[in-house]
């Protein structure tokens, strides 16, 4: 830290120098001035962090150095000298932000304390804008998948943000989307017995977000599993309707591939995010006419008839029943198909229509399910004695034993999925843990959601992604440290962190010591 002393009287200036060297303040210069145009240069060519200046001087006072000073550095910090005849400057003094002041004849220990507090006060800045920096680092390196989040959020989530966290949000990410329609990609086979299609079809939609990508690189996506979420701003006039339904088409004839069919849901028109539950809902409906009409390729949901809306609810039990199988979760899978039944016999009977359409829906979600299991098949077995029902009558009861034993299907595959990926996560990291690597990359690897892979890193090993990096890196470098003679800037390098000072900072906070001191420390006890 530097210190610039301003002062036409000589024997002034000796004393302030002598006083504050011999002082405990630790300065790395101390520089001096006789007058203003010498201090500014002095300014321009040393830059200290702290100008003590006397207020009247010849050609220009120290009110001008102050108004310099805060109009060319403003982080320097000014303190004045005056007298109290010269007290009449103190409303300029403020206007030019002037930190303090000492008044005269100068006494040593109020002298020392006024830059004491100058000195923490530069500081406090510094550490602000040090933590700044840090958060700002981390959203340029996780603003991807803090924008997932986000949209995960609103598209399933029933309870809306409040319009202040809303627009916070929507600037935080920079976006600035008016009107705008919820577009939901998703793929499918020509030939329907492949028994295992999924990672195939997450091959084909991560193709699809690579020619939205290509087309707008800013367009606000979110992925899950095999469906695309796409926020397309649009306008509210019917021109832009066919406009878009013109765009649609020449995305599928980008994406047209031999054995596998695109299917674009589109939803009504909105300009609030909060919407998005709802939109999405929506987009269910229109997913259920393809079940009828697998030729369609693009369907507005404005453009279904009035029947679709009775059917709103059916399908909206459906997809939360085969979310919480999906889930694994046995209780809450149980209560979804209950609503099924509006009889509150024992029979619990349904209609055929509710009878046949849970088990298509059934149907659909095993075919989610893509692990080999002898238990997979004993379940295909009861939906196939089940498809072979005619009667009268139908119970909801006969489902409840096959949603369970598929929510055991599920949890079996977590199980062993969870630590392959997690495998290979571990050992991404470990191969490249000095590149500039985010769990958004991580999860591209292993062809995963983020938030999913965030959940199964924590479950197998108790710690976030970030921790993990961050301790794989502090080892390494505490290695380099201790058994080479490379500079601390190229082990900051070596190991993930181009900026040093950031690194310094995250390995101080670990290991409780600058890497400088630990290298000290490591190579006298060797």
């Amino acid at each position: 830290m530097k210190i610039l002393i301003v002062d036409d009287e000589d024997i002034q200036r000796q004393k302030l120098v002598q006083l504050i060297s011999e002082s405990p303040l630790s300065f790395s210069d101390i520089l001096c001035a006789p007058e203003v145009p010498t201090a500014i240069d002095i300014i321009e060519t040393h830059h200290p962090d702290i100008v003590l200046s006397d207020i009247c001087m010849p050609v220009k006072n120290g009110l001008d150095l102050a108004q310099y000073v805060k109009e060319t550095y403003p982080k320097i910090l000014v303190i004045i000298i005056t007298g109290y005849s010269e007290f009449k400057y103190a409303q300029t003094a403020i206007r030019y932000n002037v930190f303090d002041y000492i008044l005269k004849p100068i006494d040593a220990e109020s002298t020392l304390s006024c830059i004491r507090h100058a000195i923490a006060k530069l500081e406090a800045d510094r550490r602000q804008e040090s933590n700044y920096e840090v958060l700002r680092s981390y959203f340029n390196e996780n603003e991807s998948y803090i924008q997932k989040q986000f949209l995960q959020e609103l598209l399933f989530w029933s309870s809306p943000m409040s319009e202040d966290q809303l627009l916070v949000q929507k600037n935080l990410l920079h976006i600035d989307i008016k009107d705008f329609r919820l577009v939901v990609i998703k793929c499918h086979f020509y030939i329907d017995s492949i028994s295992n299609q999924i990672e195939e079809k997450y091959y084909y939609s991560h193709l699809a977000e690579l020619a939205i990508k290509k087309r707008d690189n800013n367009a606000l996506l979110y992925n899950i599993g095999d469906a695309i979420y796409w926020i397309y701003p649009s306008e509210s006039d019917g021109f832009s309707n066919y406009a878009m339904m013109k765009d649609m088409e020449l995305l599928l004839n980008e994406l047209k591939e031999n054995d596998v069919i695109f299917q674009i849901s589109i939803s009504s028109l909105s300009n609030n995010f909060n919407h998005l539950n709802t939109l999405r809902r929506q987009i269910t409906i229109c997913q259920s006419h393809y079940e009828n009409h697998p030729n369609d390729s693009i369907i507005f949901y404005d453009d279904l008839s009035t029947k679709s809306y009775c059917l709103f609810n059916l399908h909206e039990k459906a997809q939360f029943l085969s979310t919480h199988i999906l889930a694994g979760n046995v209780k809450e899978a149980a209560k979804c198909l209950d609503s099924f039944s509006s009889d509150l016999s024992e029979s619990k009977s349904i209609s055929e229509e509710i009878f046949f359409f849970l088990l298509s829906s059934l149907s659909f979600t095993l075919r989610e399910i893509t692990q080999i299991h002898e238990l997979k098949d004993e379940i295909l077995n009861e939906l196939s004695t089940l498809k072979r029902t005619i009667g009268k009558s139908y119970s909801i009861n006969p489902f409840f034993p096959i949603v369970t034993s598929m929510c055991r299907l599920v949890n079996s595959q977590y199980q062993a999925n969870g630590n392959t990926i997690v495998e290979l996560v571990l050992k991404y990291i470990k191969q490249n843990y000095n590149q500039s690597i985010s769990l958004t990359s991580v999860s591209e690897y292993v062809q995963r959601n983020p938030s999913y892979v965030s959940r199964l890193i924590r479950q197998h090993t108790g710690k976030n992604f970030t921790i993990i990096l961050t301790e794989l890196r502090i080892e390494e470098s505490k290695h380099l440290l201790k058994e080479t003679n490379k500079k601390i800037t190229e082990i900051s390098d070596l190991v993930g962190y181009p900026n040093q000072r950031y690194f310094n900072r995250v390995f101080s906070s670990y290991i409780g010591m600058s890497p400088n001191d630990y290298r000290k420390i490591t190579q006298t006890f060797n």
